[in-house]
């Protein structure tokens, strides 16, 4: 599961406990084992920065994991109904008519066709969540939650559209199906002996790290680049996502609300001034590589809830 969500969060209590089990087996590993001993504990500093973070093996290992479609329908399913149950929980109503949920409709099926999986998902399901949280969530199997106070922020249908290329984006390239995809590496490599020796468990309990941390940065960086790249490529003014983030960092300061002080490794996205900077150095690219001077905003469309047309 996947946020387009610019509050950090507070870290999972389960996290925690696991952290700090796993970082007192490791001190008391450390102060055990004789000195021949041929297993060594990695230090405090480099456990606590590969806990959170795939090394590019390990991401390549789980890439050619393949899950089958109906399993991640069957999964996303139970995501996406569980979450919705608890919306309404907390007396969100959510909606699949009217005026907001066509348009985000339209879109959506703009932009899914520049998925490289786009046959994969070939129904994308769309829900509006009555709420005022800038939020939008994307889960396996094709299913998107859009929350209503994006259409408090967002400015233009550029913007919009920029959100709705990053959710399709973390759809496309799988990243909600890490945690399936680590149980069946992990269920292939249960039967071997290897699979109970130290090296192994640290390896497995770094792993359970991974996945207890909902959301990784490096994905929600690649997401953006996606966005970027879709959203241009579509005819639509990728500066209006840029200046999105701009107001949002602007936001967080003025409500001192930039975790300026947690750690990288712990944070749930890059902080939105850096994502904006990224995000325009990935737009003088695809201009440099494809000038475009006649780039669709679409502020009296996203007002109208009428979709541009495209060039």
């Amino acid at each position: 599961m996947r946020r387009f969500n610019f509050v950090y969060r507070r870290i999972d209590g389960c996290l925690t406990t696991l952290l700090l089990v796993v970082l007192a087996c490791t001190a008391s590993a450390e102060a055990q084992q004789p000195a021949d001993f041929p297993f060594q504990a990695p230090l405090l500093d480099d456990f606590i920065k590969e806990f959170f973070h795939s090394t590019p093996e390990e991401q390549a290992a789980l890439e050619r994991i393949k899950i089958d479609v109906r399993a991640e329908q069957a999964y996303g399913k139970q995501m996406v109904e569980s979450y919705l149950r608890m919306l309404k929980g907390q007396q969100v109503s959510i909606e699949r008519r009217g005026a907001d949920y066509r348009y985000l409709l339209a879109l959506v099926q703009r932009v899914k066709p520049l998925m490289v999986q786009h046959r994969r998902y070939r129904k994308v399901n769309v829900y509006l969540a009555r709420s005022t949280r800038f939020d939008a969530r994307s889960f396996p199997g094709g299913h998107l939650v859009f929350h209503d106070g994006i259409f408090d922020w967002v400015e233009s249908e550029a913007a919009l559209v920029g959100i709705i290329a990053h959710e399709l984006s973390h759809l496309d390239r799988g990243h909600q199906l890490r945690s399936m995809k680590r149980i069946q590496q992990l269920q292939s490599t249960s039967g071997h002996p290897a699979a109970f020796s130290p090296q192994a468990m640290f390896r497995n309990m770094k792993s359970m790290g991974k996945d207890f941390h909902p959301f990784h940065p490096a994905d929600e960086a690649t997401a953006d680049f996606d966005s970027v790249t879709w959203t241009y490529r579509l005819g639509y003014d990728v500066r209006e996502t840029i200046h999105m983030f701009a107001r949002l960092s602007a936001e967080n300061r003025k409500n001192r609300s930039v975790p300026g002080g947690v750690p990288s490794f712990l944070r749930t996205h890059p902080l939105n001034a850096e994502r904006a900077a990224a995000i325009e150095r990935k737009y003088r690219e695809l201009f440099a590589e494809r000038p475009r001077t006649e780039l669709i905003v679409g502020q009296k469309n996203f007002q109208r809830r009428s979709p541009a047309k495209l060039p």
